[in-house]
């Protein structure tokens, strides 16, 4: 499947291209890094479980690919 860039899927939302920019700019400005999400949970875990030990393992299994 082929992924579709801002541009192209601006231009099938004419109307309000520049309020559709404008929100994908804002939603990509939004996001967190892996590294960003890693260190999140680490930091909420490592003091409530030992699930923390295998933390790089449960992450690997489980994010998008």
């Amino acid at each position: 499947m082929d992924k579709e860039t801002l541009e192209e899927a601006a231009e099938r939302h004419e109307s309000d291209r520049d309020s559709f920019e404008a929100g994908a700019n804002w939603q990509a400005e939004k996001m967190y890094s892996e590294e960003e999400v890693f260190s999140i949970i680490e930091a909420t875990l490592i003091e409530y479980s030992d699930f923390a030990r295998d933390l790089e393992g449960w992450f690997k299994q489980f994010k998008k690919k």
